[in-house]
């Protein structure tokens, strides 16, 4: 019987926030990557968000890398990000926020079959219509990559039922037997 490798290279994917004043899902993200440190391999990646602060050159190949208590955070741009997943390896990717410029690192995992987990902190598409009330534009980049997230990773975390009850309005999980929800 052959022994599992154990995964200890974790790169997080999300939006990380340094502040006091976070929302839920940036201190989800925030508690689980500071424990995963302690213990394995991980780092922080996340996107140059601000378009009026950061350049198209920014936002495509852009790096910034910081430290803070012994972790480390990078900010790339798209391009950026899947040429550092391939040289950082991981053994898993870590969606914790939804974020559009995560479609880089599922395609990197699709490609290189890393075991890809996603954080479903509520259903995008529903926030999109009935809370933000979104342009339709946003709303399609939105739930092409929420149906893609949804789609290709391994295991889904849900904070509850109810979203799991939503979620099924709008996407057939039950389409992938394969996956962990």
């Amino acid at each position: 019987m052959k022994k599992k490798k154990q995964s200890n290279k974790i790169a997080f994917i999300g939006r990380y926030n340094e502040g006091e004043i976070i929302s839920g899902p940036e201190k989800t993200a925030k508690r689980i990557f500071e424990l995963a440190a302690s213990k394995y391999e991980a780092v922080f990646i996340q996107y140059f968000f601000d378009g009026g602060k950061y350049s198209l050159k920014n936002k495509l190949f852009g790096y910034e890398e910081f430290m803070k208590n012994g972790m480390k955070i990078y900010t790339l741009g798209v391009i950026r990000l899947f040429f550092f997943l391939i040289k950082f390896k991981p053994d898993i990717i870590h969606i914790i926020t939804f974020e559009r410029f995560a479609r880089a690192a599922v395609y990197y995992a699709k490609l290189r079959k890393v075991k890809l987990i996603y954080n479903s902190h509520g259903i995008i598409i529903h926030e999109d219509e009935e809370i933000k009330h979104e342009k339709s534009s946003y709303r399609r980049k939105n739930r092409k990559t929420e149906k893609l997230l949804l789609k290709s990773a391994n295991k889904i975390v849900f904070p509850s039922e109810s979203a799991i009850l939503t979620c099924e309005i709008y996407y057939k999980l039950d389409e992938y037997p394969d996956r962990d929800i």
